[in-house]
């Protein structure tokens, strides 16, 4: 394996904060979000939803890919964005790790 075909750590977060969603269709949202990043990442190291008695929306997946795989995931993100007449998703690579020790 080349240095090029190491997967790539990726956090993917979508929200609702303008209340753009019902309860109903932010779950289905979350949902169909998690269905499509589970089946294409490498490994899903976790999922973070905001606090339940927050006036916000969100959800975070952290997660490693293919680099290969990349560019059809965000895409199809971004149509499930607009299906549910969502702006954006926030895609952030992680390019450095700094291990801090005692």
């Amino acid at each position: 394996m080349t240095s090029t075909d190491e997967p790539i750590i990726v956090c993917a977060e979508i929200g609702n904060s303008d209340d753009k969603l019902t309860q109903q269709r932010w779950s289905a949202y979350c949902q169909d979000t998690d269905d499509i990043i589970r089946f294409t990442a490498a490994r899903i190291f976790g999922v973070r939803y905001s606090e339940p008695a927050s006036e916000y929306q969100n959800a975070c997946w952290h997660f490693t890919i293919r680099p290969s795989e990349a560019g059809s995931l965000k895409a199809e993100l971004a149509e499930n964005a607009a299906e549910y007449q969502q702006e954006s998703i926030a895609w952030s690579q992680i390019t450095q790790t700094e291990m801090l020790t005692p």
